[in-house]
């Protein structure tokens, strides 16, 4: 009897695949998925960290599956989380300023702002005036902009996937993008330097993760999260579950990872991604494609990359380069 009511299941599944929940998403109206939340702003804080992916779940994975004639909560080790994106950190790099598109903190409203050009022609258009050589030096020597001081939290950052150079500072928002304004007018190359931060997908992780894992996101309102563990409870498919990275809220969505060598989930990732949900799984193997073009490009335009600089353990390797954990 038991086998009989599987098998029937498992044809009504197949007929109206996975039931409630292609029912959920062809009644739901949610709005598309941002990828590209404030992408053309000079924000650094918008900037997706990819490189966190489940960094708070601290290599685990919590969920639902069926055991044991129940739906219930379950947990799995999951590696390739706790390694999914590293840091290459510089102590002391070089870059032209023009190298620098954002900044990470101002009093102005950095997600008005497409360009720092923008943002000081309207916050201290009155500093633009004189347009010299001695102007440039005199806004870069502001006590706050702190940028390769000693003892200085203030440093460069670039997350390989977006590509973009980023001023992390504390201070000193509007001297340094006057600076820069004025160094770009007169045509001056503006040498900057301090400690850069790298960051990166791990390809080998995300690899693993992609083999494993069809990889959904989900509107993140309550009421759609709860229709969705009940159509999954309905179907008795296996899922497992993951905070977006920031700047996402839990308003904004939620990650499901389905397992590919469960037939019920795969039929829910099916269901899904025909359903309008977004395949974030296929978008990270983009990224990652991107992420390597710009290692390329930027290898061609600094030398040395300091992406480059690989850790082998011998007795000689740079001390100014230091490997860790994204975060």
């Amino acid at each position: 009897m038991n086998r009989l009511r599987q098998g029937a299941s498992d044809l009504y599944a197949h007929l109206t695949g996975a039931g409630p929940l292609t029912r959920l998403l062809r009644e739901w109206s949610f709005e598309r998925f941002d990828v590209h939340p404030g992408h053309a702003r000079v924000d650094a804080g918008s900037v997706v960290r990819w490189d966190e992916l489940g960094r708070r779940a601290g290599g685990s994975l919590q969920g639902w599956s069926s055991k044991g004639g129940s739906y219930r909560g379950v947990s799995r080790l999951v590696p390739q989380l706790a390694s999914f994106g590293r840091c290459t950190r510089v102590e002391s790099w070089s870059c032209d300023i023009q190298d620098v598109v954002g900044i990470s903190n101002s009093k102005s409203r950095l997600r008005e702002y497409s360009t720092l050009d923008s943002m000081i022609e309207s916050n201290r258009p009155s500093w633009l005036g004189d347009l010299s050589e001695e102007r440039v030096a005199e806004l870069l020597a502001y006590k706050e902009v702190r940028l390769g001081r000693p003892g200085a939290s203030d440093h460069l950052s670039l997350n390989l996937w977006d590509g973009r150079v980023m001023l992390m500072n504390d201070g000193g928002s509007h001297h340094f993008a006057a600076a820069r304004y004025v160094a770009a007018r007169i045509q001056r190359n503006t040498p900057i330097n301090g400690p850069l931060c790298i960051y990166e997908i791990d390809e080998l992780s995300l690899d693993s993760m992609l083999e494993a894992y069809d990889m959904i996101v989900i509107p993140g309102e309550p009421r759609f999260s709860n229709w969705f563990h009940k159509a999954m409870e309905s179907y008795r498919a296996t899922f497992f579950s993951l905070d977006l990275p920031r700047p996402y809220t839990a308003q904004e969505g939620r990650i499901v990872l389905l397992p590919r060598d469960e037939p019920r989930s795969a039929k829910v990732a099916e269901a899904c991604k025909q359903g309008g949900l977004f395949d974030l799984g296929t978008h990270l193997d983009m990224l990652m494609a991107v992420q390597r073009s710009n290692a390329e490009r930027l290898s061609a335009q600094w030398a040395p990359p300091p992406f480059a600089v690989s850790g082998d353990g011998e007795e000689d390797e740079d001390e100014s380069v230091r490997y860790a954990p994204a975060g």
